[in-house]
């Protein structure tokens, strides 16, 4: 249990062996699942 609530964690996500390099920056909460979590990376990256 986190004590005082979920954080948020800043994430870089890049896609490989792609030129020029293609990346997206996204805010996540520390207590999203990993279906949220998969839904928000599609959304950012397509």
């Amino acid at each position: 249990m986190i004590p005082f609530g979920p954080t948020a964690h800043v994430l870089r996500i890049s896609l490989r062996e792609i030129e020029p390099e293609i990346w997206r920056r996204i805010v996540v909460k520390s207590d999203m699942k990993l279906p949220a979590f998969n839904r928000v990376l599609e959304a950012a990256v397509g």
